[in-house]
């Protein structure tokens, strides 16, 4: 596994929704929105490097 020491740190409100909902997109559509910028920024960061 790849050392992540050094990261910036990242935050992102997503306003009305409960903790957690990023694990039921199937119930919450914004969750697949938190889903794909998550991925976005894991990609980013891990591609450089």
């Amino acid at each position: 596994m790849r050392d992540l020491q050094g990261l910036p740190p990242a935050a992102r409100r997503y306003p009305g929704q409960i903790h957690g909902f990023a694990s039921i997109p199937a119930l919450i559509p914004q969750a697949n929105e938190a889903l794909a910028e998550l991925a976005t920024l894991v990609r980013q960061e891990l591609g450089s490097r």
